[in-house]
């Protein structure tokens, strides 16, 4: 096997083709091996970055402005409008989560671990959520991030990615079956993006909401497979909530009183696509 040192001899255009064909597992461990290498391997790891409206996304984004290299790598954002739906009678929730519990076999056998467990990151996530929201928050977060990458190009809106965020709260809630629990309507998060690009001095160029496929190429390349979300219920009988970006949240985002900023935002814009929403009736 050629050592680190060798590796460091080859021209940079076949180095290049290598690392495409590599996981992002692959990647990290390969810029642990020296300082060219590591170079190399953030040009691929770093181009494009996935975010949702999450405390934890945003302080990974944030680390990835605040930091002198590695903000320099970050042409694409690709943003998922996920966010914990908010019940107005907490005993919808609890009977939500005690019938999933009771129908998933899985969970019969620590019924109540999982229900504490399940319970405490709920509450966890809608305290963070609640605080990201008041006194808009969670766009002065994620302005301030994307000031941080000089080189950001693209911004990608995609609601049909379900492993976004799921590894997180995988970790959180012991389990990625939460669609019950989960929205992709836009009706805040949109709003929140739009308002954050329009604080930017240097203007986004590209804008697209649809499915990105180049993502689901990459995960599909992983030999590990990730976790995605999924509804917790199949059943007809619970409330559902959208999973896709809704119709209402683009005409709330996109009015022509410009409430949110988009002519702001979209000023130096080369390239709009909208690719799909859901029919809101």
């Amino acid at each position: 096997m050629p050592s680190p040192g060798a590796l460091d001899e080859v021209p940079p255009e076949l180095l290049r083709m290598v690392l495409e064909l590599l996981s992002r597992k692959d990647l990290y461990n390969l810029r642990l091996t020296s300082k060219s290498l590591a170079s190399a391997a953030a040009l691929s790891l770093f181009h494009t970055i996935t975010i949702w409206l999450g405390l934890k996304s945003l302080e990974g984004l944030t680390g990835i402005s605040e930091h002198h290299h590695l903000s320099q790598y970050v042409r694409k954002i690709i943003f998922c409008p996920l966010r914990f739906v908010e019940f107005d009678d907490e005993s919808e929730y609890t009977k939500k989560l005690k019938d999933w519990l009771e129908y998933d076999s899985s969970s019969l056998n620590s019924h109540a671990p999982s229900y504490g467990r399940h319970l405490s990151a709920y509450k966890s996530y809608m305290e963070a959520q609640k605080y990201l929201t008041k006194h808009a928050m969670d766009v002065k977060i994620l302005s301030r991030a994307l000031r941080g990458l000089p080189q950001l190009e693209s911004i990608v809106v995609d609601p049909w990615n379900d492993h976004i965020g799921s590894t997180e709260i995988h970790h959180a809630f012991g389990t990625s079956r939460l669609g019950d629990f989960l929205t992709k309507d836009g009706l805040h998060a949109l709003p929140v993006l739009i308002q954050a690009l329009s604080a930017l001095e240097r203007k986004t160029r590209y804008f697209r909401i649809g499915e990105d496929e180049e993502l689901w190429y990459n995960i599909s390349r992983n030999s590990t497979p990730p976790n995605h979300l999924a509804a917790s219920l199949p059943t007809a009988s619970f409330p559902k909530y959208p999973a896709r970006l809704s119709g209402h949240a683009l005409a709330r985002t996109f009015s022509t009183r410009d409430r949110y900023g988009y002519r702001a935002a979209f000023r130096e814009l080369r390239t709009l696509e909208i690719t799909e929403v859901v029919n809101d009736d």
